[in-house]
C-alpha cells in the first residue's frame, strides 16, 4: 500500500514539469518564443518592441542570445528589459540575475500580459504556480544557498488550488537534511517535524527531519477546493490492526487516495501536524476503526 502512495506521489511532483513549455528549459539556447514573425529594423538589435494582444504570454527572444544583451549592458547601453514567465526567470542563478541588472529582467503574467520589475524584489501581487515546480525551485534555491531567490519565491509565488485527493497525496512525509529542515521554517511558515521530539535526543540532533509537503503547499498560499471536504482516519490501535503500522488519512476512494505517515500513531508529532493541517484547510476528519478501514480497502 505504501508504494502505491509513493508511487502517486512522485507522479504528482512530476507532472507540470513533463508538460513544461519550451520556454521554460534549463538550457536556455533552445527557449523561443510561441510565434515568429518577420523581424523589423529596430535601430537597435538588443530592444524589442512590446509584444501585445494573444501572443504576449511569451519569453523575450534575446533570452537565445544572452551574451549580446551582457556586451550591450557592459558597454553602457540602455536596453529594453528581458521580459520572461517566472518559471523561466527562476532558472536564472542570482547571480546571473543580477549580472543582467534587476531593473533590466521583468517578470511577464498569463492574465494580463503586463510586465513587471525585479528590482524591488516584491511583484504587485503574487503569481501562481503548479505546487510541485514551487516545492522544486525553492528546495533547489536553497540547497544551492540561494537566498535572494529563495526569498523571491517565498514573496513573490502563490500554489495553485487542488482538489481534496490532491491534497491527501501530499500527506506523507520526506525525508530531509537538518540544514534544510531549518532554512524552509526561516523563508516559509512550514514547520519540518522530527521522528523524536524528546528534548535531550534535540538538542544533541539524534532525530530525524521531514517535511510534509502538504505544510509546505499550505505555507505557499495554496487551497483545497471541493463541495465534500471529509475523509477518514484510521487509528492505529484501535481494534484489530493486523496490516497497518501508522494510523492513515484516506477519502471515499480507500485506500488508492490515502495519505500514510508510516510509523507515526496519535501521538506522535508527524500524526498530529498532518491533522492540523487537514483542520487548517477545512476538511473533516472522520475517526474509525482500523479494522473498519481494511475491510473497505479490501
Amino acid at each position: 500500500m505504501k508504494n502505491i502512495v509513493m508511487a502517486c506521489l512522485l507522479s504528482f511532483f512530476t507532472a507540470s514539469l513533463a508538460a513544461a513549455d519550451p520556454g521554460d528549459d534549463l538550457d536556455f539556447s533552445v527557449i523561443k518564443p510561441k510565434s515568429e514573425e518577420p523581424a523589423q529594423d529596430q535601430g537597435n538589435p538588443s530592444v524589442m518592441a512590446t509584444t501585445e494582444g494573444e501572443g504576449c504570454y511569451v519569453n523575450d527572444p534575446r533570452i537565445n542570445n544572452l551574451a549580446a544583451v551582457l556586451a550591450d549592458i557592459e558597454a553602457g547601453k540602455e536596453i529594453e528589459p528581458l521580459k520572461m514567465k517566472i518559471s523561466t526567470y527562476l532558472e536564472f542563478s542570482s547571480t546571473y540575475i543580477n549580472k543582467l541588472g534587476r531593473k533590466n529582467v521583468h517578470i511577464i503574467t498569463e492574465e494580463a500580459c503586463a510586465s513587471y520589475p525585479t528590482e524591488l524584489d516584491d511583484l504587485p501581487f503574487k503569481v501562481a504556480m503548479d505546487f510541485d515546480e514551487i516545492y522544486n525551485r525553492l528546495t533547489a534555491a536553497l540547497l544551492d544557498d540561494d537566498e535572494i531567490k529563495a526569498r523571491f519565491i517565498a514573496r513573490n509565488v502563490i500554489s495553485r488550488p487542488i482538489d481534496l485527493n490532491g491534497a491527501i497525496s501530499l500527506l506523507t512525509k520526506n525525508e530531509i537534511d537538518k540544514d534544510l529542515a531549518a532554512k524552509i521554517s526561516r523563508f516559509t511558515s512550514a514547520r519540518p517535524v522530527k521522528d523524536n521530539t524528546r528534548q535531550q535526543d534535540v538538542e544533541k540532533g539524534n532525530y530525524k527531519a521531514y517535511l510534509i509537503p502538504l505544510d509546505l503547499f499550505r505555507a505557499t498560499g495554496g487551497k483545497v477546493t471541493g463541495s465534500d471536504l471529509s475523509v477518514g482516519l484510521a487509528m492505529y490501535g484501535l481494534g484489530a490492526c493486523h496490516g497497518m503500522d501508522s494510523s492513515v488519512f484516506y477519502t471515499s476512494g480507500g485506500i488508492e487516495s490515502s495519505g500514510w505517515l508510516p510509523g507515526f500513531r496519535d501521538k506522535d508529532e508527524p500524526y498530529l501536524r498532518a491533522r492540523s493541517l487537514l483542520k487548517g484547510f477545512g476538511v473533516k476528519v472522520n475517526q474509525v476503526e482500523c479494522k473498519e478501514y481494511l475491510q473497505n480497502a479490501g
